[in-house]
């Protein structure tokens, strides 16, 4: 029954594709450039195949749920109508609604349409947005077909059905940036801009708490972008407004639902920041240099486990300061920074901008993990993935790292010989130079911000990004003979 059902699924996708293969107006083989006519052919293999391995995997996942940490979590939660020091209730409140649709046995079938559907029309919008802009020609049967190639993407499909606030979230931020993008392009903004901003901001925001600092230093450099575009000072105003009405609406919502009482985890503070992120690794290092302060709440053996990773931080803090009181624990956790900054700085750098890295460039991740050595929580992704149907999801994982990851290797150098031989290219070249490093930059404000150890589920929307622009690129009429430049 099971392989009729992905054969029918499979074969609704290819009819899908051929149709739009037949309405598209740049994506069709009649160009008169053969390497373009190659290009193309490669791009309707690889969307085709994509889809029938994904479709696949949908039909024989649609009513697993994969054993993360958190789902259990968001589970009780949804029974229990209280929110904790983590998470906001609106993730649990949409498993609940989920639940009386279809019933507790097989909610997962509800929430991962819902979750894929958010993810297609958020996939679709920035698509448009950036088709729009582009003046390329494309129609909406290149939209759906590009759009097609995104949304299979094995690594977010994970998430897409995973009972976890992921796929929303990334959907809010996609939706956030690609209202941000057509902001930018219009130089200007208008009433539709400002809901949209406000709405994915807010609903990001109540998902995943890290969406606050992100997308308030995103509004920020779309408001200096703007005005250094435009002059135009109403733009700040506007982005205020936004930004403000958008944290009411989260913590107006989060002020209506109650705290659970049995809640014993640590709040999310600078504290809880800084300790995972500067003192593992040095910390029973520098013992001697602490003050005597610090040495009474923070013994060698404490710290030996912080080092090890063996002891879990939040709960630790939440007894520390149950025990000796949240000013003291701060002083000392602020002294043993202060410390360990002083001595270590370069090493502690360095590890940030590897974990920029592995977040800027998750395929790039994906093979370090796979092949070189255990730099991150990858790994663990990847084992929830595989879990129910291990020879098909691990062929459609490692399908999506290395075709795409091949096929950008290519756009690349294709860009970089365009950069050399063409004058006309060559002025873009310092404009592509500030794109690669803001995207490694707004990378580094999620690598600061977040203690834990790099993992590609917090950045699933780089694979979203990363794959548009290797199947834009893939597919231009961009021409490599110099003297048509």
């Amino acid at each position: 029954m099971g392989e009729k059902v992905i054969n029918f699924v499979s074969f609704i996708l290819v009819l899908l594709i051929v149709i739009l293969y037949k309405k598209t107006a740049k994506l069709q083989l009649n160009s008169n450039s053969f390497s373009k006519n190659i290009r193309l052919a490669l791009f309707w293999i690889y969307i085709i195949l994509q889809s029938y391995i994904g479709g696949a995997y949908i039909v024989q996942n649609i009513f697993c749920e994969p054993s993360f940490g958190d789902t259990s979590e968001y589970i009780a939660m949804s029974y229990e109508g209280e929110k904790n020091a983590y998470r906001s209730m609106l993730y649990p409140l949409i498993i609940k609604l989920c639940r009386k649709v279809i019933g507790a046995d097989h909610y997962m079938l509800s929430l991962y349409v819902f979750q894929m559907a958010v993810a297609v029309i958020s996939i679709a919008y920035l698509v448009v947005i950036i088709l729009k802009h582009s003046n390329s020609g494309y129609n909406w049967a290149d939209v759906c077909a590009i759009t097609m190639g995104v949304f299979f993407i094995p690594q977010v499909m994970g998430f897409n059905m995973a009972v976890l606030t992921d796929s929303f979230a990334c959907s809010m931020l996609i939706i956030m940036t690609a209202c941000g993008t057509d902001v930018f392009c219009n130089r200007k903004m208008n009433l539709k801009n400002m809901i949209v901003l406000c709405v994915s901001f807010s609903l990001g925001i109540l998902l995943r708490y890290e969406r606050m600092v992100f997308g308030i230093a995103f509004f920020l450099g779309l408001a200096v972008g703007v005005y250094w575009m435009k002059r135009e000072k109403k733009i700040f105003y506007q982005i205020a407004v936004v930004i403000f009405v958008g944290i009411v609406l989260s913590q107006g919502f989060n002020a209506l639902t109650p705290n659970s009482e049995m809640d014993s985890r640590h709040e999310m503070s600078t504290e809880l920041i800084l300790l995972p992120r500067i003192v593992p690794g040095y910390g029973e290092k520098y013992y001697d240099k602490y003050s005597e302060a610090t040495r009474k709440i923070f013994n060698k053996e404490m710290l030996k486990g912080i080092d090890d990773e063996a002891v879990y931080i939040p709960s630790l803090l939440y007894e520390l300061e149950d025990y000796y009181s949240k000013e003291k624990v701060s002083a000392a956790i602020y002294d043993m920074c202060r410390t360990i900054l002083a001595n270590e700085w370069m090493s502690i750098f360095i590890d940030t901008l590897a974990k920029c890295f592995l977040y800027a460039f998750p395929r790039l991740f994906a093979i370090i993990e796979f092949h070189i050595a255990h730099v991150g929580g990858l790994d663990w992704n990847y084992s929830r993935f595989i879990m129910h149907t291990p020879t098909l999801s691990d062929f459609y994982y490692r399908f999506g790292v290395y075709i795409p990851l091949i096929g950008t290797i290519c756009c690349v150098f294709r860009q970089i010989y365009l950069f050399i031989k063409c004058r006309k290219q060559q002025k873009k070249l310092a404009v592509w130079g500030i794109v690669v490093l803001v995207w490694v930059l707004s990378i580094g404000i999620w690598g600061v911000v977040n203690p834990s150890r790099a993992n590609d589920r917090y950045v699933l929307v780089f694979y979203i990004f990363g794959e548009l622009w290797m199947l834009l690129k893939w597919t231009n009429n961009e021409n490599l003979r110099v003297e048509k430049c």
